[in-house]
């Protein structure tokens, strides 16, 4: 079994939350209104173990969806459709590719050109 990130929550202020996670139990933020995420140095040491896994990339699973993520030194990275991005709460821009990128284990980032961009909760990431 590979080691997850989906255990693992992100601070990140206005991420797109998973409905069957509790965050009324987890600490508050500090630097803005919402929930604090996992301490760094947790999340460090198993995003460096995903890392060591997965040396030359991964497969994930996001809402039913499989994708093919390339590594980049110390993140991942992958192009996504514009159905996707809005899947994830950002909003497409016509004839723009998404970009998901996974991070520190705690930062999922969509992009889809300038200010179209969003976060994600970790827990929804399965990692194959």
């Amino acid at each position: 079994m590979k080691t997850q990130i989906s255990s693992l929550r992100s601070g990140v202020k206005n991420q797109l939350l998973n409905s069957a996670v509790d965050y009324s139990q987890l600490p508050p933020a500090t630097s803005h209104l919402g929930h604090g995420g996992t301490n760094h140095e947790i999340s460090g040491k198993v995003f460096k173990k995903v890392l060591e896994e997965n040396p030359n990339g991964m497969t994930i699973e996001i809402m039913g969806e499989k994708y093919e993520m390339s590594r980049n030194k110390d993140y991942f990275t992958c192009e996504i459709s514009g159905e996707d991005v809005k899947k994830f709460g950002v909003s497409p821009k016509k004839g723009r590719t998404g970009l998901l990128v996974i991070q520190g284990g705690t930062i999922i980032s969509v992009y889809n050109g300038y200010k179209g961009s969003g976060y994600l909760c970790p827990s929804f990431i399965n990692i194959l």
